[in-house]
């Protein structure tokens, strides 16, 4: 989440926190990557994380259904 808060753009956020995280998956050798889940839930969990500093929501999210494997 720090990532995504700190990055400076304006539209790239979510990407580029989640193309760090994929390097560092790679780096790793692991068999499964970060994905955004088709979700409207995502969205709205994301923008409370920013909005009221809500972390727990949008990571057990990802956690649960932002991964794919490879």
């Amino acid at each position: 989440m720090a990532i995504a808060k700190a990055q400076p753009f304006q539209d790239g956020h979510k990407r580029t926190a989640i193309f760090a995280a994929n390097a560092h998956l790679i780096c790793n050798h692991s068999q499964q990557l970060l994905t955004v889940p088709l979700d409207n839930t995502f969205h709205d969990l994301l923008a409370r994380s920013y909005l009221f500093n809500e972390d727990e929501g949008v990571k057990v999210l990802m956690r649960g259904k932002g991964f794919a494997s490879l």
